[in-house]
């Protein structure tokens, strides 16, 4: 019986994947409102709040370098922390993966960078089962992090999916926002140099 449910389960993963951005099916970037330019200046600062369980995969904790207990943003070993906000069922979000790798690997290939800026991924509304099956159907190779209650993604206000929220680390160790906008489609090394622009790294 077990066996049938876990088949019944990726098939109906597999559908959505697959029709969703046919059929049009309400994802989380269609059932939110527009935001004023006010309002998503300030978005994700309360991000800096949250606190994370441990992590259990091994070249997470690695390349975070957070420490093996729960942990702030804060406590990520980088200069700069990047987080996109996204969700396994929004079309955009599946169609920009290609796009985030790309990102990802550019970040990771660049002696410059690599130990400065750290990225990772909040799966709003979706469990590790689904982020671990986006994790694997796009190949993202950066830590996505799950949100299943939708405890994150009511904080932050709701935001549209995908969503962009940038810390800088300070020198007390405290984070300050930077960036806060939604929107994909982005081009990776132009994000990168807005990026570095924007969170003024040296």
């Amino acid at each position: 019986m077990r066996y049938h449910y876990y088949v019944s389960v990726i098939l109906a993963l597999i559908f959505t994947l697959t029709f969703t951005p046919l059929f049009g099916i309400k994802d989380v970037q269609a059932q939110q409102n527009q935001t004023s330019e006010k309002e998503s200046a300030t978005k994700g600062e309360s991000l800096s709040n949250v606190i994370f369980n441990s992590l259990n995969n091994i070249s997470y904790q690695q390349y975070l370098d957070a420490g093996d207990k729960n942990f702030k943003l804060a406590d990520i070993n980088a200069d700069v922390i990047l987080v996109q906000i996204f969700s396994m069922y929004c079309p955009h979000c599946q169609r920009d993966a290609p796009n985030m790798n790309n990102f990802f690997n550019l970040i990771q290939k660049s002696e410059s960078y690599k130990d400065k800026i750290k990225f990772i991924g909040i799966g709003v509304g979706n469990s590790e089962f689904e982020v671990e099956f986006f994790r694997k159907t796009y190949s993202v190779e950066f830590p996505l992090l799950p949100d299943q209650d939708f405890k994150i993604h009511k904080l932050l206000g709701e935001v549209r999916t995908p969503y962009f929220i940038g810390f800088k680390k300070i020198k007390d160790g405290s984070l300050k926002l930077f960036m806060s906008e939604s929107g994909g489609d982005r081009e990776p090394k132009a994000f990168l140099e807005q990026i570095v622009k924007q969170a003024d790294i040296k």
